[in-house]
């Protein structure tokens, strides 16, 4: 289970917005651990000149990036006052490798930020943060979106139960421990689901007996929330796809967080391709967890 206990949150200087800020107070208050707050600042060439045409011509991005190291340091030094274990230095960096390195140097265990504007960066056929921090960041990674957390609200976890691999068991373990965690911590109900194949996806594919049986999942899920303490009653068996199911759920639930794991794998072939957790980040309309083996 995570601790919560040393949270990074990285703000973009494309997206500034300090929502995620809150949300890491939120959990540290809860958890007695620290923040750490990071300035992002997009140094790419799509980003100095949305910057430029924003600013009708002239090149603003150093003042901009001053100002709103000011906003956030400010910001830090009024939740200081106020009790907050808060860093004092307000970090920046402009590479997303740098993020990684710093999350490293300073044992941090968890990273938030907002989720980026996709509809921008798609736009340019650009990386997002949030998406490369996806495939690349092994830490847990909790991506906030507009959805506030409810008292008694719900949660959704999505797991494989049918899956053997040891790295794809490991995950669920850890999806589950923190939807019971997460259940606990923001007093609201857990969901979880599952998706299995039918016996014909399509002509390239099929499924064994046991994987495109619904009892057998179904057994193999009523093992996996005794052991958890959820409730098997709040269990979900969907036959689509995973990204689809997720989203479909969470609207019909008005999830307050989404948990899910993600091996993190990126290869030049799904680099042309949609992820599942990017999918799933594009669709839904409140915060998504993302654990890493």
């Amino acid at each position: 289970m995570e601790t919560y206990e040393n949270i990074l949150v990285v703000i973009e200087d494309q997206n500034f917005v300090t929502k995620a800020v809150y949300k890491a107070v939120n959990l540290v208050q809860r958890s007695h651990g620290k923040v750490s707050i990071l300035l992002f600042n997009n140094t790419s060439v799509i980003s100095r000149f949305s910057n430029y045409i924003a600013h009708n011509g002239k090149d603003k991005s150093s003042t901009t990036l001053h100002r709103k190291g000011a906003i956030l340091q400010k910001l830090i030094n009024t939740l200081k006052k106020s009790g907050v274990n808060i860093s004092s230095k307000l970090i920046t960096c402009n590479r997303y490798d740098a993020i990684l390195t710093e999350a490293e140097d300073n044992n941090i265990d968890t990273v938030l930020l907002a989720a980026s504007n996709h509809d921008f960066w798609d736009t340019y056929n650009v990386n997002p943060i949030d998406s490369y921090l996806i495939g690349h960041c092994p830490h847990p990674l909790l991506i906030i979106k507009n959805h506030e957390w409810e008292p008694e609200g719900n949660i959704l976890s999505a797991v494989e139960v049918f899956n053997n691999k040891s790295e794809h068991q490991q995950l669920t373990k850890k999806v589950l421990e923190e939807s019971e965690h997460f259940s606990q911590l923001l007093t609201g109900s857990c969901h979880t689901l599952d998706c299995y194949s039918d016996e014909n996806v399509n002509m390239y594919f099929e499924p064994s007996q046991k994987e495109s049986n619904r009892d057998y999942h179904l057994s193999l899920m009523k093992k996996y929330c005794q052991n958890y303490h959820l409730s098997f009653e709040n269990f979900h068996l969907s036959q689509e796809l995973p990204e689809t199911a997720i989203s479909q759920l969470s609207t019909e639930i008005d999830s307050e967080l989404v948990i899910l794991g993600d091996c993190g794998h990126r290869s030049l072939l799904n680099k042309f391709s949609v992820h599942v957790s990017d999918e799933v980040l594009n669709n839904v309309n409140c915060d998504l967890l993302i654990l890493k083996p």
